[in-house]
């Protein structure tokens, strides 16, 4: 059963993720700090003591994802649209900048 307080707290993270995924920055930050530091798209880690502590952040990630799929599926998938533009653009400025040395 869920208490008062679970209720209350549950209600705050759904409004907070959805004011996250409301808005174009946030977003790409959202989509930014699941792909680079909670490492949700990485397959494999390297078998080292550290694995613990990597899938430890991973597991983080997926469920951060998990709950925003529930509450905005679209804005979470336009998140990660964002944020690829935004890798692509940086790509293309470091091929240009490259360019611009030779």
């Amino acid at each position: 059963m869920m208490t008062e307080r679970d209720r209350i707290s549950r209600e705050a993270a759904v409004e907070e993720l959805k004011f996250i995924l409301g808005h174009p920055l946030s977003r790409r930050f959202f989509w930014r700090l699941l792909t680079e530091h909670l490492l949700i798209d990485v397959t494999s880690f390297p078998q080292n003591a550290g694995v613990y502590a990597l899938c430890g952040k991973q597991q983080v990630g997926k469920e951060i994802l998990r709950a925003a799929r529930v509450i905005d599926l679209n804005q979470v998938q336009k998140a990660e649209r964002e944020y690829y533009e935004l890798q692509e653009r940086l790509q293309n400025a470091d091929a240009k900048d490259k360019e611009d040395t030779i």
